[in-house]
């Protein structure tokens, strides 16, 4: 076992965790953000993992996923419930127009918006999937909102 350091580069949080190599270590540091307490929007959080023994780095981003039940609840939404797979997921009539024939798709250069609204209930939701060639700080979102 060798001991790393797990650092999150946004707060400066220094942890430290034994592993059998790397690849295990920077799991275990995914796994100790994912653990973390973050906005209920998600967030993006830079990471750096070190051996202690070599000083071999590995930097990273992970990706905090957002607290949908929050969110959804948050709008006042009722029928389906609070979490994304309580709902039908639909594009087909999207107003807003889309990509061709993928109604809802939009391209805004690597970064790809999807709007969709549930069949059922009617709440909406907007997701920002931020491509490979996103600003620093950049991450995915999702919105929810009821049209009124």
């Amino acid at each position: 076992m060798t001991e790393y350091t797990m650092t999150d580069l946004d707060s400066g949080c220094d942890e430290v965790v034994e592993a059998d190599d790397m690849e295990e270590a920077c799991e275990a540091c995914e796994a100790w953000i994912q653990a973390g307490d973050w906005d209920e929007d998600g967030c993006r959080v830079s990471c750096c993992v070190k051996d202690e023994s070599t000083g071999e780095q590995e930097w990273f981003d992970v990706d905090v996923e957002p607290d949908h039940a929050y969110l959804i609840a948050r709008t006042g939404a009722v029928g389906c419930g609070d979490r994304p797979e309580d709902h039908e997921w639909d594009a087909t009539v999207e107003i807003d127009g889309g990509l061709g024939a993928n109604p809802g798709v939009f391209s805004r250069g690597s970064t790809m918006i999807y709007k969709t609204h549930c069949s059922r209930c009617g709440l909406r939701r907007k997701e920002r999937v931020t491509g490979m060639e996103s600003n620093p700080d950049d991450s995915d979102t999702t919105e929810y909102w009821r049209d009124d």
